[in-house]
């Protein structure tokens, strides 16, 4: 997210707000958990309006021109814009001493919004360690979120449906059976039926 070489320390969540703001023409959003949270607190800086052409034209170019490192992640009918990272997690002297190793494999980031100006969403992803570049580790995920909100906002499911789009339940009526339950034999209470079945006369003789 910057040119050159340095420490720089940052969250997604303070990327995000940065080219949200930028994206903005220099509107920067308080962050919050509601999504439809009232008097949301809004910090403006001025910036130029030929700074922010220039921005968002290049992260747009990021996506959408040739040779943009995030160009595989063009979406159609959205223009989907942003901005890729590539972060050291040591410095080549320290790295030379301890030798290649996974767990010191490069950051990916990448932030993306849409639409160009103004945007309806922005997404930052961080891939730790990834060993690969923020346009293809990164990228992708933003990618599919920011789509994901675009179908869900234009009821494209392509065939997955969410609670607001699953239709209903097809009716079909009950199946009934008759189902027929033989009756047991009834059996004497005692084993001497014929005692139980003699008159009363005789059995007091």
């Amino acid at each position: 997210m910057a040119t050159g070489q340095g420490a720089v320390t940052t969250t997604p969540l303070q990327l995000a707000r940065m080219i949200g703001g930028i994206a903005s023409g220099g509107v920067f959003m308080q962050p919050h958990m509601l999504k439809d949270a009232p008097n949301v607190k809004e910090e403006r800086f001025p910036i130029s309006e030929h700074t922010i052409e220039e921005i968002t034209d290049a992260m747009y170019g990021v996506v959408n021109e040739p040779h943009g490192t995030g160009g595989q992640l063009k979406l159609t009918g959205i223009e989907f814009s942003g901005k890729s990272g590539t972060a050291q997690v040591i410095g080549y002297d320290t790295r030379a001493r301890v030798g290649k190793q996974k767990k010191f494999e490069d950051n990916a980031w990448f932030v993306g919004y849409a639409p160009r100006r103004n945007p309806e969403i922005v997404v930052s992803v961080l891939v730790q360690e990834s060993g690969k570049h923020g346009g293809e580790a990164a990228g992708p995920v933003v990618r599919d979120v920011i789509k994901a909100y675009y179908d869900k906002k234009n009821k494209k499911t392509q065939g997955q449906y969410t609670a607001e789009t699953k239709p209903p339940a097809p009716q079909t009526k009950p199946i009934s059976a008759k189902v027929t339950v033989p009756r047991a034999a009834l059996k004497p209470e005692y084993p001497d039926s014929a005692a139980t079945t003699r008159p009363v006369a005789e059995r007091e003789h």
